[in-house]
């Protein structure tokens, strides 16, 4: 993942890569359906994961190292701003 200046976020994956994240999309979401807020970082290797690549490849720009999804309740999503 990679960050232009304008902010604009660029995400590249393959196959296994795209699986991985369905998985953890799944996981927060099934939790979700159980009343319970979920979250899971995503990170290069230099930030202690191994979800995210370092390089950018074809993208200039800034990279990514940590990614977090957060899973909210409604009530989590209103507590929070997001409502």
């Amino acid at each position: 993942m990679v960050t232009d200046e304008r902010g604009q976020v660029f995400v590249h994956a393959d196959k296994e890569g795209l699986g991985r994240l369905m998985v953890i999309l799944g996981k927060i979401k099934g939790n979700l359906e159980k009343g319970e807020c979920d979250h899971y970082h995503l990170a290069t290797d230099a930030w202690a994961g191994r979800d995210l690549s370092e390089k950018k490849g074809i993208q200039n720009g800034t990279l990514i190292n940590e990614v977090t999804i957060n899973g909210w309740t409604d009530e989590w999503a209103q507590k929070h701003g997001f409502r």
